[in-house]
């Protein structure tokens, strides 16, 4: 979900919905910008866990199933401030 164009329909589309008084293209590069902020803290978390505990393939794993929940949620969300917190989770 990371650079996908019809996240700027899907966004518009809510804050419409929720009258939200910025533009959609604000909106979507702000959830953006911090998805990808939350990656690169937590690429740290990640590598340091690989480093210590030596099983990069089950890490793998988690991290995966952690980004595939998220993304399947975003299914029923309607509101702005639950999109930004599923990114930041998936970051």
């Amino acid at each position: 979900f990371g650079l996908v164009s019809c996240f700027v329909l899907y966004i518009s589309e809510i804050s419409q919905s929720t009258h939200s008084s910025l533009s959609a293209a604000s909106l979507t590069g702000t959830i953006h910008a911090l998805s990808w902020g939350a990656a690169f803290i937590a690429a740290t978390y990640w590598g340091k866990r690989n480093d210590d505990k030596g099983d990069s393939f089950n890490n793998f794993i988690y991290a995966s199933l952690i980004c595939g929940i998220t993304i399947f949620a975003l299914i029923w969300v309607s509101n702005l401030w639950l999109i930004l917190v599923l990114r930041l989770i998936q970051g």
